[in-house]
């Protein structure tokens, strides 16, 4: 009887050992933004700019760029050409109109077209907290209160993918309801690695594009060669319900590629180069026919000339790594 008493609450045990284990791996989707969000130390991003009034609908587009509290924006016309920068340093704000050629200097002050920034609403959700919060075919929606007594910015929604956990739209409400502003982003990168350069007086009047070893570019898979000089390789294999969701060329690390697969908030990297690949502090491996080698829990292998490298998150299993890695033909 005692035996089968201590078998009765292994099996009790067992099973709310692997209840709990799926509870902790189901992840809210809003927790997951919200995590996102609050990790968000960086972004590139461009925002295409509606402003609904009385008399006259305004369209604009924007190039954002953030870092630590830093922000650059470049406001476009409709050629792409830039028109105005506002670049605030983390003390004051900078704005260059290159009609005139003339910057102007507002001590103690964050500038304009902040309410287009994806950080201002993270501010106000954070502060203040969500109203609402919705789910669409295709997008998770979170509304929150704007800061200030302003009518006519007086609450925020958000519009985030379902694919990849990144803002698409943001609505900008006034107090009677009525939508007076849209931002639809596009190209949104996190956490990317950005020079400082961009965010000083000095450059202000440069074209953040043309700054040396500036920010990562985010372009189309069928223009990455005309951008880095590299034919991109792709996995024939991905894990199920990953998806591609960005390619960027980094200047600064000699024109790589960075490819990027998500799922929800899971992440994996693949990062190619022309780098040699350096094998003295490489660990080699063997696993049926494929070579490859590990450092810093990063998988390497060369493949027509490349420097692969792969960065996978920890929920993902070695085996499906290693078919990834057999997938590069």
């Amino acid at each position: 009887m005692k035996y089968k008493f201590i078998s009765f609450l292994l099996i009790i045990i067992i099973l709310f050992s692997g209840c709990n284990k799926k509870s902790l791996e189901t992840k809210d989707p809003i927790e997951s933004i919200k995590y996102n969000l609050k990790n968000l130390k960086s972004y590139t991003a461009t925002a295409n700019v509606e402003i609904f009034n009385n008399k006259v609908d305004t369209k604009f587009s924007v190039r954002q760029f953030y870092k630590d509290g830093k922000y650059r924006i470049e406001n476009l016309d409709n050629e792409g050409r830039v028109r105005q920068i506002i670049v605030f340093d983390g003390k004051r704000s900078y704005i260059y109109f290159s009609k005139v050629n003339q910057t102007y200097v507002e001590e103690d002050s964050n500038g304009g077209l902040l309410y287009s920034l994806i950080t201002t609403f993270a501010k106000n959700y954070f502060d203040f907290g969500e109203i609402s919060k919705n789910v669409t075919k295709d997008s998770y929606l979170i509304l929150v209160p704007m800061q200030g007594e302003n009518p006519l910015m007086y609450k925020e929604e958000m519009e985030f993918s379902k694919e990849d956990l990144k803002p698409l739209l943001l609505k900008i409400y006034s107090i009677d309801n009525n939508v007076v502003i849209k931002v639809k982003y596009e190209n949104v990168i996190f956490n990317p690695q950005l020079n400082d350069e961009i965010f000083t007086k000095d450059n202000i009047k440069t074209d953040a594009a043309n700054i040396k070893d500036n920010y990562i570019y985010s372009v189309d898979i069928k223009d990455v060669y005309k951008f880095s000089g590299i034919n991109p390789l792709l996995p024939t294999y991905m894990v199920k319900g990953f998806k591609l969701a960005n390619v960027s060329v980094d200047p600064a690390q000699n024109n790589s590629i960075n490819i990027i697969y998500s799922k929800s908030d899971k992440i994996l990297s693949i990062f190619e180069s022309v780098d040699d690949l350096k094998y003295d502090k490489l660990e080699k491996r063997k696993s049926g026919n494929i070579e490859y080698f590990i450092y810093n829990n990063a998988y390497f292998i060369q493949r027509n000339g490349l420097k692969i490298e792969l960065r996978a998150d920890k929920s993902i299993p070695e085996e499906d790594v290693l078919k990834i890695l057999d997938s590069f033909k």
